[in-house]
């Protein structure tokens, strides 16, 4: 599968200062772990992340269900999306 923007729901917001706003994300999907983490998979959502946003990830929710918490690494204009994996979930 790919990328589904309308499972990507933001449901919090932390201001850091006037120009930093980093935000909370849920995002569903039929994908495993390995395919969600890949460089690119949130390319769609450049527009919507930003570098530090976190999304709180359910995944697989039709086979092995499993979580992962993932930190926007890098968002670039162009060029792929990547996340880290968050310290509070297991590596893939």
């Amino acid at each position: 599968m790919a990328y589904d923007k309308k499972a990507l729901v933001r449901f919090a917001e932390s201001f850091l200062g006037a120009n930093d706003v980093k935000s909370l994300y849920f995002y569903a999907t039929n994908d495993a772990a390995a395919v969600v983490a890949a460089a690119g998979y949130f390319n769609d959502a450049r527009t919507r992340l930003k570098p530090g946003d976190v999304i709180i990830c359910s995944l697989d929710v039709d086979g092995t269900r499993d979580a992962r918490i993932y930190v926007m690494n890098a968002v670039p204009a162009s060029g792929n999306v990547t996340t880290t994996l968050g310290t509070a979930t297991a590596a893939v």
